[in-house]
């Protein structure tokens, strides 16, 4: 929910309902004070949590339902995954040096990580990425995701059944219907 909901009024009356002495922030104080507040938190959390552990970081790119680039990162440890950060890319390029010193600025970021690997898609450019940053982290292991391959793999496995072209198209209609007439 964006943080002007808030201050819709069906909201507060609605949260009235159950519990009529309830007030709400405003989405000032929300982006502010709470926010800045739930972060210093988490990250205190993650320090106790990964305290001597180490961790993957794993990046994946993809493209929010308004046709913008994310990169999402989070840190694997064990049996839990940290939400690290989601970086829009605007119209920047993926190629291998702005990948490179994006993860870098994530590993120096979280200093306090032992990262021991990081696993990203398996395009060229991540690829080309591992290159450049093994150098200034000799002891990461950097690697593709085996998701990420299987799942090209299907696709272009997939491309090569001509009799499924029909079905691929309506398929894609559908997500395009959904996606410009349901969600603003």
């Amino acid at each position: 929910m964006a943080f002007y909901e808030v201050e819709h009024s069906a909201l507060l009356k609605s949260l009235q309902l159950l519990e009529p002495g309830v007030k709400l922030p405003s989405s000032f104080q929300l982006v502010t004070t709470y926010l800045n507040g739930a972060y210093s938190k988490s990250l205190c959390v993650m320090q106790v949590e990964l305290e001597g552990q180490i961790v993957t970081i794993v990046t994946d790119g993809w493209t929010d339902m308004n046709g913008l680039a994310v990169i999402n990162y989070v840190a694997d440890a064990r049996k839990k995954t940290y939400f690290l950060k989601s970086v829009y890319t605007g119209a920047q390029t993926h190629d291998a040096a702005f990948l490179a010193a994006d993860i870098k600025r994530v590993i120096e970021k979280y200093d306090f990580l032992h990262v021991g690997a990081v696993v990203t898609d398996n395009i060229a450019a991540n690829k080309s990425a591992w290159e450049l940053l093994q150098p200034d982290f000799p002891r990461v292991f950097f690697y593709g995701c085996a998701c990420h391959a299987l799942h090209l793999l299907v696709k272009d496995a997939i491309f090569m059944m001509t009799w499924l072209n029909g079905l691929i198209s309506s398929c894609k209609l559908i997500v395009s219907f959904f996606i410009t007439k349901v969600w603003p």
